[in-house]
């Protein structure tokens, strides 16, 4: 198997953010206004802990984020580029306009069933843990032993489970979803996506925690309005906007190199 190295990887991806931020600013424009829209819209009349109800509010943003996503994909390996730059010969542009246009919609529509399955997961999952589980000791210590055996189960599925969630990310790429499957079967490749994922998932959690934690003790008594709480969703889901960002590039260099492939460095 190849070697990856998660530290490289995960720098390459901070690296690469940093040095198309302009670009990304540009695209990221409209599904960033989506996905603040609908989160607001969830948080404030879906109950907590409905996960499927918040997934179908959501499901505009899912098509908006992964769009975004596809297309960074794009640009992170091959060095496609929004919008498409025609060179003038029609044959050839359309060609690579409908190659583009097919890793995109089948990056994007993978991306919005990976998350509804997720979902379903978690909706699976908490149908069978109490809500106030990890927030009670009360409830903890009353729990029915079972619910050990649940959790358990939930653990290690998901850990085997972890690397299929990035499949949108060789479809995006015209990559066929069999090799992908293939190639991701060793335990090792898992430790490794997980690996890299933390490295990039890690620091923007710890960001937003403690600038949140930092801007309401700074409030006060006085508490948060309307207008303030609206800032501080927006907020959160840039910092989200930025985290899927690293993650994927970080784990398309990873796919590409576990699969052999080389970038192209392709302007276009």
């Amino acid at each position: 198997m190849i070697s990856i190295d998660i530290v490289d990887t995960a720098m390459c991806a901070y690296q690469k953010v940093w040095q198309e931020r302009k670009y990304l600013a540009r695209m990221a424009l409209v599904p960033l206004l989506i996905k603040y829209v609908f989160f607001a819209i969830a948080i404030t009349y879906v109950e907590p802990g409905n996960v499927i109800r918040m997934g179908l509010i959501m499901l505009p943003a899912f098509f908006a984020e992964g769009w975004f996503l596809a297309h960074w994909v794009r640009t992170v390996i091959v060095g496609h580029r929004w919008p498409f730059r025609p060179s003038g010969d029609m044959e050839k542009d359309m060609s690579r306009l409908n190659q583009r246009a097919q890793g995109v919609i089948r990056g994007m529509t993978a991306f919005v069933v990976i998350n509804f399955l997720m979902a379903g997961y978690f909706a699976f999952f908490m149908h069978f843990l109490p809500a106030d589980l990890l927030i009670s000791e009360e409830a903890a210590q009353e729990a029915d032993p079972n619910i050990a055996v649940i959790g358990l189960v939930m653990a290690v599925s998901m850990f085997f489970l972890f690397r299929y969630v990035w499949g949108y990310i060789p479809l995006a790429l015209n990559i066929p979803l069999r090799g992908f499957i293939r190639a991701v079967q060793p335990i090792r490749v898992t430790f490794i996506f997980i690996g890299v994922w933390l490295m990039c998932f890690v620091p923007t959690i710890l960001i937003l925690q403690g600038m949140t934690l930092s801007f309401l003790s700074a409030l006060g008594e006085g508490g948060v309005n309307g207008f303030l709480q609206g800032g501080i969703i927006f907020f959160r889901v840039v910092l989200d906007m930025i985290k899927n960002l690293l993650c994927t590039a970080g784990l398309a260099y990873a796919v590409v190199a576990l699969l052999g492939i080389k970038t192209t460095g392709e302007k276009q």
